[in-house]
């Protein structure tokens, strides 16, 4: 199955001062204001490196965010992402590997309401998926 590396996911406590941040050290280019994703119940920047690669900022809403905990433990580095073009099928070839599924495919605010969904295994860590947009004709 074809698949692309998407986004990096950073879970931080304060988003402006995590911009500026990556600003500082990593030429990030923030893509616009925070977008709040009403299934992690956070707010979330994306932006660019100068290489190209996309950083997703997310800072939980609430405690009932649900990376909320994580950033309770330090935050941080939090998952990879990758873009494929059956979320459906990378979903059951997770599940057929023992993987745990965290979040079914739901569609995403921040992801213009293409559908992720979340996986987890030990030896992969949190891996998020995200169907491929579809092609405008």
């Amino acid at each position: 199955m074809r698949m692309r590396m998407h986004h990096i996911g950073y879970i931080v406590s304060d988003l402006d001062a995590a911009v500026k941040q990556f600003e500082k050290f990593m030429s990030f280019a923030a893509e616009g204001g925070p977008v709040h994703d009403p299934v992690q119940d956070a707010a979330i920047v994306f932006g660019t490196l100068t290489g190209g690669q996309q950083v997703e900022l997310i800072k939980p809403a609430s405690e009932n965010s649900t990376v909320y905990q994580f950033l309770k433990k330090g935050g941080g580095l939090h998952h990879l992402c990758f873009e494929v073009d059956d979320i459906e099928k990378i979903a059951e070839a997770c599940a057929e590997t023992g993987a745990v599924m965290v979040m079914k495919p739901v569609e995403a605010a921040a992801m213009g309401k293409r559908r992720v969904c979340f996986v987890y295994s030990r030896e992969t860590g949190l891996i998020e998926f995200v169907e491929k947009a579809a092609e405008c004709i």
